[in-house]
């Protein structure tokens, strides 16, 4: 399983939640995120699936219209700020394509805990515009790991810089709840 998970990018305020706007700084920040990344993560990737709220709708627009790709953008019921992780957590054990997730937090850090990489009351806080990828970790016994992909920008160059994360030890979702 490779799960690249994408927070939404920069919202303008305002209720109700849900039909809150990318401001102009989130529309840059996806248009950028869509153009960085490279022909290694678009050839993985199946489908790029967003939650229904319209922020994380326009970041999946604007990300797939940057990057000029065709991969098909779906909304994943269960992605929504609130929805229950584990749930998602199933649904991606279930399926052997990469697929990009555009969501919120507190869901996408609570899919890290759901998928057994952190302790619940962890995870990872998933800054706006900013990616994570669940997958193997090239290890012999096919354990998966949390990596962070970072743009790091200099002048007109950019690049990713991509760094395995250390989470608390994985535990058990029966033996604590979230």
């Amino acid at each position: 399983m490779i799960v690249f998970l994408l927070r939404h990018a920069d919202a303008v305020p305002g209720e109700p939640d849900e039909v809150r706007l990318l401001s102009p700084k989130g529309r840059r920040q996806s248009a950028r995120v869509g153009r960085q990344l490279g022909l290694e993560v678009w050839s993985l990737v199946r489908a790029i699936e967003h939650s229904p709220l319209l922020r994380s709708v326009e970041t999946a627009q604007l990300v797939k219209s940057a990057a000029k790709v065709r991969q098909p953008l779906q909304v994943l019921a269960g992605l929504e700020p609130e929805a229950d992780a584990r749930v998602t957590a199933v649904q991606l054990a279930r399926s052997r394509s990469a697929r990009l997730l555009v969501g919120h937090n507190p869901h996408l850090a609570s899919l890290v805990v759901a998928v057994g990489l952190a302790r619940w009351g962890g995870g990872y806080p998933f800054p706006q515009s900013r990616f994570g990828v669940l997958g193997a970790d090239g290890r012999s016994d096919g354990s998966e790991a949390l990596w962070d992909l970072a743009l790091k920008e200099s002048g007109d160059a950019a690049r990713w810089e991509m760094t395995r994360l250390r989470l608390d030890c994985p535990q058990s979702p029966s033996d604590s709840a979230p």
